[in-house]
């Protein structure tokens, strides 16, 4: 039947969105390290400065920190690399703190400060999807974003409490956000565990940091897509393929900087941390998105960057004022 004028649908409203867009160079003479997180390990790739003449990897493991999760973590970066500090670029994938908890005020009072209206979905991921369909027409072929959404500290309270919890996890929740919970609980985990990896990667965020050390976030299937000028990029679960791919990618960009293609990224977690550090190198075509209540992300592109940039949402940024802003945003939606 025809739809008649009282059948139509609110018009959906998204969420405002609340990011600053801007073009970034990074020093050349500060040295870059590209950090892959998983559960048990980081994989490091590290450029000593512009300069340097090949890429080192390392690999950091996370399992029995418990007796100080982020003094010996920290350890364990400046055993892997002596440069960590002042000078040092780290870009990192993963996100840098739970969607609802406000990375802008973490060191106001002992407990993490909640986001007064926390979006339903990342800003930065929001900002990135917009990025990329602007510099769509460049590429080969449309990049379509699958990206894990960042849960917010429930999830990862959940986590931690189940009994299969890994201890090194359950060690960096509690000196990242508190006590952990009296309660314990068995079975599935609403969620899944897949993303209870960003527990590594907050921690990385925090002591890196505390190092003075500059930090981003990246997502390396979007720097293989952008570096790659788009093409076909196989899945990871398809092992040997992916990586091949992959180094078909990196050795072209290592050739451009007249950096040492040996020795080569040999596995996929290596190459994801590779193709961050290489996308730090880029000249010219690199860009930031900020938001301060999540934090910053770059994004290299294989020529220039999408121009012009999408207009930031808000002058003067601050997580209150995103915070306002979508209230008011989601008020008028309601309204009549």
């Amino acid at each position: 039947r025809v739809r008649q004028e009282g059948d139509r649908r609110p018009a959906r409203v998204l969420p405002a969105l609340c990011a600053r867009f801007e073009h970034v160079t990074i020093d050349p003479s500060h040295s870059i390290v590209g950090i892959d997180v998983g559960e048990d390990f980081l994989d490091l790739a590290i450029v000593g400065n512009a300069r340097a003449r090949e890429i080192r990897h390392e690999r950091v493991e996370l399992a029995d920190i418990e007796a100080g999760p982020l003094e010996i973590l920290r350890q364990r970066l400046c055993d892997a690399f002596r440069g960590f500090g002042a000078g040092c670029v780290a870009v990192i994938d993963s996100p840098r703190w739970p969607r609802d908890l406000d990375w802008s005020r973490r060191h106001e009072g002992i407990t993490p400060i909640v986001r007064s209206d926390p979006p339903p979905g990342r800003d930065l991921d929001r900002a990135l999807r917009a990025l990329i369909r602007r510099s769509g027409t460049a590429n080969a072929e449309p990049i379509r974003l699958s990206m894990f959404p960042t849960p917010r500290l429930e999830y990862f309270t959940g986590c931690v409490t189940n009994r299969e919890c890994k201890p090194h996890l359950r060690t960096i929740y509690a000196a990242l956000f508190g006590r952990l919970p009296a309660t314990s609980t068995d079975g599935r985990i609403s969620g899944g565990t897949f993303t209870r990896f960003m527990l590594c990667g907050f921690a990385a965020y925090v002591v890196l940091e505390q190092m003075g050390v500059k930090c981003y976030e990246c997502f390396p299937d979007v720097q293989f897509r952008l570096l790659g000028r788009g093409g076909y990029l196989p899945p990871k679960r398809k092992r040997a393929a992916a990586l091949r791919e992959r180094l078909k990618i990196l050795d072209p960009l290592c050739a451009e900087r007249r950096i040492a293609a040996a020795p080569r990224a040999s596995t996929l977690d290596q190459a994801d941390a590779a193709v961050m550090v290489l996308a730090g190198l880029r000249r010219g075509s690199l860009v930031s998105i900020s938001n301060p209540a999540e934090g910053a992300f770059i994004v290299a592109f294989r020529d220039s960057p999408p121009n012009p940039l999408p207009e930031p949402v808000a002058p003067a940024l601050d997580s209150s004022s995103c915070d306002a802003r979508r209230a008011l945003t989601a008020s008028t939606a309601a309204s009549p």
